[in-house]
């Protein structure tokens, strides 16, 4: 049913795109091709789905519980020191080169992949604050939820609502969500990626988390390069620091990684204790009534 409604409404929102983008700059026509593309690639797909399968939509998708403020400060700090690590993988990810026969394939996998980012540049492109915050509208806020709706609430919830054990279910979804993207040289961060997103919505219960935690970090990405366009070249990295990293960087690769697993643990923690008090209570209301 998900796969044919995403089918269905993929055509349909081509047909929509070619009609509506026909006009106006590239930058316009970008932005309204990523509405489209939300709403009927992930966003509309995944209610449908939902509706027809069961009759609790919203607790299928889990977005009808909330979740407490203080984990979303966890998944900040858990991707602030993680993220030298995260840039080393990076890195390595595009570093990766196929052998010579299957050198026709990486020209074109890198020529997508350059595609992409100037069609990314064309949206986020600015250093005004306007074009800052309606980058941050649109491929934050937006493409945060739409993609999490169903990837996380629809896909894997109806797997592992399905019989299939939640570790599958979460890593099956995250390696189909890195591979949609149609970025093989970005495909290992954004799996680990996908997978934080999967854990997030298994422990807690609730849908809004692992939204507001992919916002966060494409917010964090559009600051880091809307930044970078403003400064320059000065907030440029020096390549010998990723390409021949000395003990030091090492040091806080290693050390940002056992804090953030260490961080990662204790929110674990918190938010499965979270939602087996919510169950009680749920439960002990019912008892009562």
């Amino acid at each position: 049913m998900l796969i044919c409604s995403w089918l269905l409404f993929a055509i349909i929102g081509a047909l929509l795109m070619s009609i509506i983008a026909g006009d106006g700059s590239v930058a316009a026509r970008m932005r309204i091709a990523i509405v489209i593309q939300d709403l009927f690639l992930f966003i509309i797909p995944a209610i449908v789905t939902a509706v027809f399968i069961t009759r609790k939509p919203a607790e299928l998708l889990c977005i009808t519980k909330g979740f407490p403020i203080y984990s979303i400060v966890l998944v900040l700090m858990i991707m602030v020191v993680t993220a030298p690590a995260m840039q080393m993988l990076i890195n390595f990810n595009q570093s990766l080169s196929f052998p010579d026969w299957l050198e026709p394939v990486e020209r074109w996998m890198r020529a997508s992949e350059e595609a992409a980012a100037k069609s990314l540049e064309g949206v986020t492109g600015g250093t005004s604050w306007g074009s800052l915050i309606l980058s941050v509208l649109l491929v934050g806020v937006m493409a945060g939820f739409s993609e999490e709706i169903f990837f996380r609430g629809a896909l894997q919830r109806i797997m592992s609502t399905s019989g299939l054990a939640p570790h599958i279910a979460i890593w099956v979804t995250a390696f189909i969500f890195s591979a949609m993207h149609l970025q093989f040289f970005g495909f290992l961060p954004r799996l680990i990626l996908g997978a934080f997103f999967g854990y997030l919505l298994w422990w807690s219960g609730s849908l809004w988390l692992p939204v507001c935690a992919h916002a966060l970090n494409n917010t964090l990405a559009i600051l880091s390069e809307w930044e970078r366009q403003r400064m320059g070249d000065s907030l440029t990295i020096d390549a010998s620091l990723v390409e021949n990293p000395g003990a030091h960087t090492w040091i806080i690769i290693l050390a940002g990684v056992a804090l953030g697993a260490a961080m990662l643990v204790y929110l674990r923690k918190m938010l499965l204790k979270g939602s087996v008090d919510a169950k009680r209570a749920a439960s002990e209301v019912e008892s009562g009534s």
